[in-house]
């Protein structure tokens, strides 16, 4: 994993990591912060409902 918020965090297994660390019996998925977002408002947020939408 590769982030530029953590320039120094290089190769990490971020994924594997938190699985093992909440027990292994939990579905894990990592993603951008706009796409969560974005993901997050049309499921539960102001745009909950619609077909499309478009978020930036």
């Amino acid at each position: 994993m590769k982030t530029a918020n953590l320039p120094k965090t290089k190769d990490f297994p971020a994924r594997s990591y938190l699985y093992k660390k909440l027990g292994g019996n939990i579905r894990i998925m990592l993603d951008n912060d706009a796409h969560t977002a974005t993901l997050a408002e049309h499921r539960n947020g102001a745009r909950r409902g619609f077909i499309h939408m478009l978020y930036y």
